[in-house]
């Protein structure tokens, strides 16, 4: 009241002084503009700011301070209205490059000020720097508009509810996964809504939210189940975080969480699979054949099931005393193949099965087969099976095998002596019996001529089972050549062969083309010729001679045969057709040795094929035959 009193008592210079000492002390940059909005004074705030004199500045008009950079539409436009309308401007921001400062944004607040009746009329302009607050501003108002696009397009749920449990934000995935809009969600209970209030458990939720309220640590990380609108149950992982007011209290819980529902599942078959894989490791440690021991990596056993420990003839008390390692057991000629076994498992986490003997402490020894594995930095598992009993049957095979052998030196030295030592007489006999018929025939009668010709007849069928015998015992010796072998080509050729030596007999010989496979050409040459000789001299009896060569597919596999049309045979004499000397049709009926079919046969097993027979009296026949 007292300072309104002195003004008032002021002349009017002294006035004038008082207003400019006080816009001078002023921070913002001040304009006084006259009624044509030409500047009447400046403080030094807007000199400094500016960057301009006084002489620059008064007496001149605003628009065109400074090159004309306050010429500025809007606010022309502003300050034309306060001298018409006596309004005001209030907080009017302005972005512009002013000359000497730059790029900048200004607040401007502007008024008339009160004069007495014919003074010219004035404004006051208020000018306020806030490009650096603006810029804080600007940033901020970016930086949470990108934290909203991250919080809504994030493939996380995030939910936050306040003290009272209430949802208060509930982004987009949220809503995807529970079915109800944000609108929907938002103000209803998180308990009730999103949490069930009993689980499918059983569990009690009712005071979930005060807890996580009071001891928001406790529910940082945590798993719970959930619910969608429609009642289907998802489990989610989250993370909570708690928001406090200036007092320090929770105002607030936000909830950042994922989908792990089909990662719980995952879990409970891991862990029912972890269990069935436990129950397999019992039973088969339970096994009495398996041997199972544990050891470590400085090869102490640690553990055993009981078969093992009665493999190696010790008891568990010196397993458990740590008393147990590969040399107390091992016999000392197979600790170096030991030892390797152990190096390979510290190399590479396991080692190849291999076989070693092994000594007991009574001093009896056995064999086994060994593989192991190691399951972590100090820890690894064998396996063992005794196979004493198949070494033993190795040992016996060896013999077995050595006397074999010898049979077989025995049987070639056999067959040499029917080549040279048999073949040799029986071809003098033959060519004396030819010379006696030849030369003196006419000196003898019709019984002495016969006698002659059954010699030279006995002679040749002789010979022919010397060479069915040798053919027959060298298949078993004789060395493999497996590669691609044409059978029609076979076929065909074998029979234009067995059409020359009877010219005349009518014949109708059907046989598929391009059938290959992968044996023996000599030795598959041998079984198709006596497979076809045998179709042939059991068809001499027909009017026309029908042989057929081809194949089907049985059970995957290829199956080649040959067809008659000739006298056939009875069934019940299929299975032992294809032994040495058994014959199903009589010498006088058809000739033959009764070797060819058991040639065939062994050719079909050096194959690892089958061969098999099927027939009818006076129907033909058919003999199947596969190569493996």
């Amino acid at each position: 009241m007292k300072e309104t009193i002195a003004l008032s008592n002021m002349s009017s210079e002294e006035a004038r002084q008082y207003a400019e000492n006080i816009a001078d002390t002023v921070r913002n940059a001040l304009l006084v503009l006259d009624g044509n909005l030409r500047v009447r004074s400046a403080n030094r705030s807007f000199y400094q700011q500016f960057k301009v004199t006084a002489a620059e500045t008064e007496n001149h008009l605003i628009f065109e301070l400074g090159n004309g950079q306050w010429d500025i539409p809007d606010l022309r436009r502003l300050l034309e209205k306060i001298i018409l309308e006596k309004i005001t401007i209030e907080d009017f921001e302005v972005q512009h490059r002013f000359e000497q400062i730059g790029e900048r944004v200004m607040r401007l607040n502007a008024r008339r000020i009160q004069r007495e009746q014919g003074q010219p009329r004035l404004i006051l302009l208020a000018i306020e720097d806030i490009t650096e607050s603006f810029a804080v501003h600007h940033a901020l108002q970016k930086s949470e508009k990108k934290y909203h696009k991250f919080v809504e397009e994030i493939n996380s749920v995030i939910i936050s509810f306040d003290q009272r449990g209430r949802i208060t934000f509930f982004n987009r995935c949220s809503e995807k996964l529970f079915g109800y809009c944000r609108d929907e969600a938002i103000g209803k209970p998180f308990v009730g809504t999103v949490i069930p209030l009993v689980d499918s458990s059983g569990n009690d939720n009712s005071d979930l939210t005060e807890k996580m309220i009071s001891n928001p640590e406790k529910y940082y990380e945590y798993e719970c189940e959930t619910r969608r609108r429609d009642g289907s149950v998802i489990w989610i992982s989250w993370n909570a975080k708690e928001e406090r007011d200036v007092n320090g209290a929770v105002s607030e819980i936000i909830i950042d969480g994922n989908d792990i529902t089909e990662l719980k599942k995952i879990r409970q078959r891991n862990q029912e699979e972890l269990k069935r894989s436990e129950q397999r490791l019992q039973r088969a440690l339970g096994i009495e054949t398996l041997g199972v021991h544990f050891f470590d990596m400085k090869n102490t056993f640690t553990g055993a099931n009981d078969a093992f420990l009665r493999m190696i003839g010790h008891d568990r008390q010196a397993l458990e005393r740590g008393e147990l390692r590969s040399d107390c057991v091992t016999s000392a000629e197979w600790m170096p193949r030991t030892w390797q076994a152990f190096e390979e498992l510290k190399t590479t986490g396991r080692f190849s099965p291999y076989e070693k003997e092994l000594i007991r402490p009574d001093g009896s020894r056995w064999w086994g087969l060994f593989a192991g594995t190691r399951l972590g930095e100090n820890e690894a598992v064998e396996f063992v099976i005794d196979i004493t009993d198949r070494k033993l049957g190795e040992k016996a095979l060896q013999r077995r095998t050595e006397e074999l052998a010898s049979s077989n030196r025995s049987l070639e030295a056999f067959s040499y002596s029917v080549s040279h030592d048999l073949r040799n007489p029986l071809h003098t006999i033959g060519s004396f019996a030819d010379f006696l018929i030849d030369d003196y025939s006419e000196r003898l009668d019709e019984e002495g001529r016969n006698y002659l010709r059954r010699i030279v007849s006995g002679v040749k069928k002789m010979q022919v089972l010397i060479d069915d015998m040798l053919n027959l015992s060298r298949l078993g010796r004789q060395d493999m050549k497996r590669e691609d072998t044409n059978l029609s080509d076979i076929v065909r050729d074998y029979l234009q062969e067995l059409k020359t030596t009877e010219p005349a007999r009518q014949t109708e010989f059907v046989i598929q083309d391009n059938l290959h496979a992968k044996a023996d050409k000599r030795m598959t040459h041998l079984a198709l010729e006596n497979l076809l000789r045998n179709a042939w001299k059991f068809t001499s009896k027909r009017e026309v001679t029908r042989i057929e060569f081809g194949s089907i597919v049985k059970d995957n596999q290829i199956v080649y045969f040959v067809r008659d049309n000739g006298v056939g045979f009875n069934m019940q004499c299929a299975g032992r057709i294809f032994e040495p000397f058994k014959r199903v049709h009589a010498e006088n009926e058809f000739a033959g040795t009764g070797v060819g079919l058991s040639i065939v046969h062994q050719v079909v097993e050096r194959h690892d094929g089958k061969v098999w027979a099927e027939g009818e009296t006076g129907k033909g026949a058919t003999f199947y035959f596969t190569i493996g």
